[in-house]
């Protein structure tokens, strides 16, 4: 089968996206797939069988650089992939437009709440946006524009239920196309180092440092437990517009490093040096980055607004509002180690989707 995959992000940028979809395109190919991958990134860049896309210029420039690449790249009986509805999604709709391509989207965020916090200044949750701020002319032109590419689709891959409600309010109508394919643990990549029971609190972040991911609240919090005399070393992994703001909120303070984007496998070998993983987003649908600490064996210290299967262990959860209880649980994990222990011995990975990515792509039914 000959497979088009349209996405925002690919290797070696960092992100979520970007591994899970190099990671798919790796099990196609050795189910001896075709598949070709068009991605935003500098054209300088050669990879075989990646054609990169300059993201220089205004949104609808790129979306037309975009959508002539895949006109240009695109074939008869190709499948299409596509990871979100706007930055992918509209240039791969206007190409598609007089095909019959059969065309598949998968969503692993929520695109309007995230826009709304990254370029709205809202600082709210997912389920807090659908419940209280969907409203008004600019909101109502995105809905149509994403349910005129979404009804396009013949299937589409959440990885959480909690991207059903947005899709229930955007276009009803394509629910009965939806299937759930939650992300998939890394299992054995990693190999934690032994846990010392004294010493500096070991503690990693790794992702985006953007609106929706609420590093800076986090970095309060943690300036606050180390002030108050915790014995915190802390690593930041990733790059963002907030990044300035996280440095300056901890500056002076000891044994804190930003290291910037970072490859995966960079990523797995510091997890092997890390006795607390933190993801304190507003919202995370999915967290890629939680499900692979939990692969490695590293308890995690995470928001109570994801989307992360029922039966998934070795986490605590607290509202990525409240400062003061992120504070003192980084504050009695640094001193009590077996509180700690406690959580990892819970670990629990959720079991294998019962469907996979891959078979929603590889599925024989067309368009008609």
């Amino acid at each position: 089968m000959n497979i088009l995959i349209a996405t925002g992000i690919y290797p070696p940028e960092i992100g979520g996206p970007a591994t899970i979809m190099s990671a798919l395109v790796e099990e196609l190919k050795r189910a001896r797939h075709e598949v070709i991958v068009v991605t935003y990134g500098q054209p300088s860049m050669k990879t075989d069988g990646v054609v990169r896309v300059p993201r220089y210029g205004s949104v609808l420039s790129r979306y037309v650089r975009l959508a002539r690449v895949v006109k240009k790249v695109l074939k008869s009986d190709m499948t299409v992939l596509v990871t979100d509805v706007f930055s992918v999604g509209i240039p791969v709709r206007l190409a598609l437009m007089g095909r019959r391509n059969r065309l598949v989207i998968r969503l692993g965020g929520e695109w309007m709440w995230e826009d709304a916090v990254t370029n709205g200044g809202l600082r709210v949750t997912l389920r807090e946006y659908w419940a209280h701020h969907a409203t008004g002319l600019r909101h109502r032109m995105k809905q149509l524009v994403a349910g005129w590419v979404l009804r396009r689709a013949e299937r589409i891959a959440v990885t959480s239920d909690i991207l059903r409600t947005p899709l229930e309010h955007i276009a009803p109508s394509v629910l009965a196309r939806v299937v759930t394919v939650p992300n998939v643990p890394a299992r054995d990549d990693c190999k934690p180092a032994p846990h010392a029971p004294y010493g500096e609190l070991r503690v990693l972040y790794a992702g985006r440092i953007a609106p929706v991911k609420n590093v800076p609240f986090f970095a309060r919090a943690l300036k606050q437990a180390i002030e108050a005399g915790a014995a915190v070393s802390m690593v930041f992994v990733g790059d963002g517009e907030e990044r300035a703001e996280c440095e300056r909120i901890l500056h002076g303070l000891a044994h804190v490093r930003f290291l910037g984007s970072k490859a995966p496998h960079d990523v797995l070998n510091l997890l092997s040096e890390t006795d607390l993983y933190v993801l304190p987003s507003l919202s995370d649908v999915c967290p890629n980055g939680v499900l692979e600490a939990l692969g490695c064996g590293v308890p995690c210290l995470v928001t109570s607004e994801h989307g992360l299967p029922s039966g998934t262990g070795g986490m605590l959860e607290f509202d990525p509002t409240d400062e003061a209880a992120w504070t003192e649980v980084l504050i009695r994990f640094a001193s009590d180690r077996a509180a700690l222990d406690t959580v990892r011995e819970q670990i629990r990975l959720p079991p294998p989707p019962s469907v996979t990515l891959a078979d929603v792509v590889t599925a024989s039914s067309r368009v008609r």
